[in-house]
């Protein structure tokens, strides 16, 4: 632990003199405020809706945390493009029918949808349903393990936020196939 010394003096008749000892304690580095992939294989699951996957953000500190964006990668070439993502409150956000990588910005919010929405209360959890259209062909359906990135190819989810006690720095996470060493600096 450091301190610092700071010695105040008066001018005035009789001088004075006073000296004040703050102690300087480095605060640890931030961990990520999400559950990954790797401590529980059930924050991604399939649904019983052909393509639909449901993701679980679960917020593991004491304060709520508002999602910024989320960025997904998954293996290609199944042939499946990002459909929409629908919340809580039944709002959506339509993807852009694309092959991944895609990246929904939350914001600003999006008018469709609700603060309750964008916000993963207090150690609590906010459930995502991820939907999938099918651009070619008859593939497999989308699994969790599109998520996870083998045989040399990338795959992800990472979750930008704020929280309070950080005040409007964002943060990242890297939730899917497991946290980046970067966070909550960046995802890479």
């Amino acid at each position: 632990m450091a301190t610092a010394t700071f010695t105040i003096t008066t001018n005035a008749i009789p001088q004075c003199t006073e000296q004040v000892v703050r102690y300087i304690e480095q605060q640890p580095a931030l961990a990520c405020s999400l559950t990954s992939y790797d401590n529980d294989s059930s924050i991604l699951v399939g649904t019983a809706v052909t393509n639909q996957l449901r993701l679980d953000l679960k917020n593991t500190r004491s304060e709520a945390l508002t999602i910024q964006s989320i960025d997904f990668e998954w293996n290609d070439p199944k042939h499946l493009a990002w459909n929409s993502t629908v919340f809580p409150s039944s709002g959506s956000v339509a993807g852009p029918v694309q092959a991944s990588p895609y990246s929904m910005s939350l914001s600003p919010k999006p008018a469709s949808l609700t603060t309750n929405d964008i916000t993963i209360p207090a150690g609590g959890t906010r459930s995502l349903l991820l939907n999938f259209a099918v651009t070619v062909g008859n593939p497999s359906p989308i699994t969790p393990s599109d998520f996870i990135g083998t045989g040399g190819n990338t795959a992800k989810i990472c979750v930008s936020y704020t929280q309070p006690t950080q005040g409007s720095t964002v943060l990242h996470c890297r939730i899917m196939p497991n946290v980046a060493s970067n966070n909550p600096g960046s995802c890479n």
